[in-house]
């Protein structure tokens, strides 16, 4: 369960970066 959960954690973490530069790209929404 915890070495999911970590994964996950630093996977969203990524997730949430990614989304954040196309929001920038796009012009749209700041995280």
């Amino acid at each position: 369960m915890r070495k999911i959960r970590k994964i996950s954690e630093k996977n969203g973490r990524e997730l949430r970066e990614v989304l954040v530069k196309k929001g920038c790209k796009m012009g749209g929404v700041s995280l």
